[in-house]
């Protein structure tokens, strides 16, 4: 009698623990008959396989929410620029239903400023794979050359010539006014005026004699086309942008561009460029402006831009010299151009940028 009594304990203490299991199944979302709950989750590090247009992405945390068997909510953390979060509201599909584990695919967009933004997923054994697609909607997407310096009779005395200079015109160009009207220029006391002429004509041959073009593309990358030994070749990889609110952010890649420049140096390139480095992957902000017709463009930084982003440049400035030292020529347009950036703060204007022509 005691054996039946003990089988009948051991069977429902069984059959309790059954229904118990079968409960806790419920809440945590395992419910055969819903297993697309299972989903929802963070994803990062070695369970997310992210891309941004094209681009692998490096520990960033991608969130799904499962809100039906047919819709996801996929929340991008930091992974675009010049954003916190971002929402995209996706439809889900079964792709493979398995006893152990069930893959799906979602697809998904959304506006986010000028960029619309597809993403397309699949999930497969607890792995997320999300591809991300830009494309901008802008004046500026198209290809773009120098804007050439035409000189016209500005004073009105019938001669054209150096005294008809026009600051804001040609491909570069610079205005700035110190508390004394004069800057320090080679060690001798300039007039600003003159000083920006001279800067202007330096520039623009420079930037003539290389820089060929400039192709802001839908997908948001910038590839340039410079010459070198007498050939077009074009450098990507290094730049990519978005237009929020009348202003063009440039994504850079400083490492990349570091790596590229760096010719003999001893010392940890990137000490002390965190702050570079963060803000060239958020963007640096860049004023943006056409004209009626679309086909004339400027990129600039003005005073209030500057006095925030130049001082923030200076640890690369004081890098450069490190990684180009067999380049005096330009390590003094870089000493020059360091000098002005730490002066910037106090002076009354600054506007450096360049004019563009659509091609």
């Amino acid at each position: 009698m005691m054996k039946k009594y003990l089988f009948f304990l051991f069977t429902v203490l069984c059959t309790l623990s059954l229904f118990s299991c079968s409960d806790d199944d419920n809440k945590d979302g395992s419910n055969p008959d819903e297993p697309w709950k299972q989903i929802s989750n963070d994803y990062s590090g070695d369970k997310l396989d992210l891309q941004l247009g094209g681009t692998a992405l490096t520990g960033k945390t991608v969130t799904l929410e499962a809100t039906s068997a047919d819709r996801v909510k996929v929340t991008l953390e930091k992974v675009l620029p010049g954003t916190e979060t971002v929402t995209v509201d996706a439809t889900l599909t079964v792709t493979k239903a398995e006893v152990v584990a069930t893959s799906y695919l979602f697809q998904g967009e959304t506006k986010v400023d000028s960029r619309t933004l597809v993403v397309n997923g699949s999930i497969k054994s607890g792995v997320l794979s999300l591809s991300i697609a830009i494309s901008i909607d802008s004046p500026i997407v198209g290809k773009w050359a120098l804007a050439p310096n035409v000189l016209t009779d500005t004073n009105g005395d019938g001669v054209i010539n150096e005294m008809d200079y026009n600051p804001m015109g040609g491909a570069f160009f610079l205005s700035l006014e110190t508390a004394d009207g004069n800057i320090t220029f080679e060690g001798q006391s300039v007039p600003c005026p003159m000083f920006c002429l001279m800067a202007d004509k330096k520039a623009e041959a420079f930037l003539e004699a290389s820089l060929q073009e400039v192709s802001f593309e839908k997908d948001g990358r910038v590839v340039f086309t410079y010459m070198k030994d007498g050939q077009t070749l074009p450098l990507e990889g290094i730049a990519n942008y978005y237009v929020k609110e009348q202003m063009l952010y440039m994504t850079l890649d400083i490492k990349t561009i570091i790596a590229m420049l760096m010719t003999k140096s001893d010392n940890n390139p990137f000490a002390g460029l965190e702050q570079v480095i963060a803000l060239a992957e958020n963007g640096i902000p860049l004023g943006l402006a056409f004209s009626e017709d679309g086909q004339n463009g400027t990129l600039l930084i003005n005073t209030e831009m500057a006095q925030q982003l130049l001082p923030a440049l200076a640890p690369v400035f004081q890098l450069l010299p490190t990684l180009m030292p067999d380049e005096p020529e330009k390590l003094a347009i870089l000493e020059q151009i360091a000098t002005l950036a730490k002066d910037v703060p106090t002076y009354k204007e600054f506007i450096v940028g360049m004019n563009l022509v659509k091609k």
